[in-house]
């Protein structure tokens, strides 16, 4: 238990900087191109992103999850400008329920990124839960240039790190099997060329 416990530590260390990093760079090209009021709305979006997410608390709600999500959304608004469409339906019944801390940001980042690059239409990002059995399962759609089933599976596998998706992927998926057990976890429903599906399994409790 105390290997497992230090193992989960580690896993959620390596996401902290990770997208305080990006987030920061993010501030840093705006500042060189633009003026104050778009620095402004990204620190304060910034400042409560590290208020809710950098705390001690391994398990949040999805509630407060959706806050740092959230923030971190308006920062990426402001550096994407139209050409991001984000939307979020997960009912009031499921915002209860118990996630590792940062569990959708790596996540929706990964999307941002990955979409952005390859789209010359708008990326569009649709955050949605459901209730499966005793689980509640967390959906990131995208419509973004997708993955085939081999490369999913060599992501996993550890045989293949892409560039934006290696660490947020392994990463969220080993945190939630150590704080909920091997039926929870991190799963994908993809076809090339007609966006992705990130589906984060937790216990309905």
């Amino acid at each position: 238990l105390s290997l497992r416990d230090a193992r989960y530590r580690i896993l959620q260390n390596q996401i902290n900087p990770h997208f305080l990093y990006n987030t920061l760079e993010t501030i840093n090209n705006i500042a060189r191109c633009q003026g104050q009021r778009e620095i402004s709305l990204m620190v304060r979006a910034l400042s409560k992103m590290m208020r809710n997410a950098l705390t001690d608390d391994d398990l949040i709600s999805l509630r407060e999850e959706l806050q740092i999500l959230e923030s971190y959304i308006s920062i990426q608004k402001i550096r994407f400008e139209e050409r991001l469409a984000f939307s979020l339906d997960v009912p009031e019944k499921f915002r209860d329920v118990s996630v590792p801390k940062l569990t959708l940001q790596p996540l929706v980042e990964n999307s941002i990124n990955y979409g952005l690059e390859q789209l010359s239409k708008v990326c569009v990002l649709c955050i949605t839960a459901r209730q499966q059995g005793q689980n509640i399962q967390i959906l990131i759609q995208d419509n973004g240039p997708g993955m085939t089933p081999e490369y999913i599976q060599e992501i996993f596998s550890g045989k293949v790190v892409p560039r934006h998706t290696g660490l947020g992927v392994k990463n969220v998926d080993e945190r939630l099997k150590y704080m909920f057990g091997p039926q929870s976890g991190l799963s994908f429903e993809s076809i090339p060329g007609q966006g992705c599906t990130a589906i984060i399994t937790v216990p309905y409790q």
